[in-house]
């Protein structure tokens, strides 16, 4: 299965700063074009499923506008994109990750992230609300006889690094071995100085349930620098993207693509 791992940038300087009401006004517009162009280019590298970072589009018409595109264009490949914020939403809008796949909108699939830090992870209901996700179904993505399950942002913090190293359970435990064949976590912007941990956790996934597990955020500009955080293990080994789209004067994304029938 090829997988595309997309990270759209994100204004870092603002992200402590987020509500519904701001989204616009923060200046962190919609990624509907730049998805669009990613589609159109990579149309013949058959990618079967792409996962692109968090808050990439404004609004749920514009979702309605990417199927249609998707449709009139012919395009092949399923994938996972947020509308909106998709941190603590409400239970009756439209924003969360969605799944568009044989042209239309899933609409059954709609995730909401429900936890985004290490402190909402130590609530009891919060594991259990996921926990529960999981069990049921409502995590799994079927893509040709392949179980992807996904994870939103911070819900990785359903770990904890004792003594920043031995990385355990934080609360309960599940076993996703039989859930899945491939997680993604696809996240909105970079943990910061915590990436290390996150990568630990990733890892830890990885080989306790020998599966892949891949990461995904949205990048940050300081200067001259890009931050890109896109990474994935196969057990205790790091996984190796065979093709790397980079950000440029054109491109304001990074595809990052695997192909892990090879690993």
């Amino acid at each position: 299965m090829k997988i595309g791992l997309v990270s759209l940038h994100w204004d870092g300087s603002k992200k402590n700063k987020l509500s519904k009401a701001n989204f616009k006004k923060l200046g962190i517009s919609s990624k509907l074009n730049t998805i669009k162009k990613i589609l159109e280019k990579h149309k013949e590298n058959n990618i079967d499923f792409y996962a692109f970072s968090g808050s990439s589009l404004s609004e749920y018409k514009e979702l309605k506008e990417l199927e249609k595109y998707i449709a009139n264009n012919k395009i092949n490949s399923s994938l996972i994109v947020e509308v909106g914020l998709g941190l603590n939403s409400s239970k009756n809008d439209k924003q969360g990750y969605y799944l568009i796949s044989n042209s239309e909108i899933q609409e059954k699939f709609l995730i909401k992230e429900v936890f985004s830090t290490s402190g909402e992870a130590k609530e009891k209901s919060n594991i259990s609300q996921l926990f529960q996700e999981i069990e049921s179904g409502k995590r799994t993505i079927n893509l040709n006889e392949i179980k992807i399950g996904i994870l939103v942002c911070g819900e990785i913090f359903m770990y904890i690094a004792e003594n920043h190293s031995n990385v355990k359970f934080r609360n309960g435990e599940i076993d996703l071995s039989n859930k899945f064949n491939i997680i993604v976590n696809a996240s909105h912007y970079p943990f910061g100085g915590r990436i290390s941990t996150i990568k630990k956790y990733h890892e830890f996934q990885s080989k306790n349930f020998k599966i892949p597990s891949l990461f995904v955020t949205g990048f940050e500009t300081k200067g001259n620098k890009v931050e890109n955080l896109c990474f994935g293990y196969n057990q205790n080994k790091m996984l190796k993207f065979e093709n790397i789209d980079e950000r440029n004067n054109e491109n304001n994304y990074i595809l990052s693509i695997i192909n892990l029938k090879n690993e």
